[in-house]
């Protein structure tokens, strides 16, 4: 009797701390998801006024204007998961 008590003490302990880890996987992926929206969007503003300051002095941009979304988006971010 002792011992199936604490086996289902155990499997529920178990399970609520599961459920909270799983919680704070799911706020830091949202979080992470939204870092990386945030840091394309940056940067694909910033690649827009590269090309149009380059226009500007008659010259080339290094990258062409979809370079940059396109860099982020070959970029693995999956090490960052569990």
């Amino acid at each position: 009797a002792v011992r199936k008590y604490l086996t289902e003490r155990k499997d529920r302990l178990v399970a609520k701390v599961q459920g909270k880890v799983d919680q704070q996987v799911a706020k830091l992926e949202t979080r992470r998801q939204e870092a990386q929206q945030e840091l394309l969007a940056k940067l694909g503003d910033d690649q827009k006024l590269i090309t149009q300051l380059a226009s500007l002095i008659g010259g080339t941009p290094s990258l062409d204007s979809t370079s940059i979304p396109q860099i982020g988006k070959a970029i693995s971010f999956d090490k960052l998961k569990r």
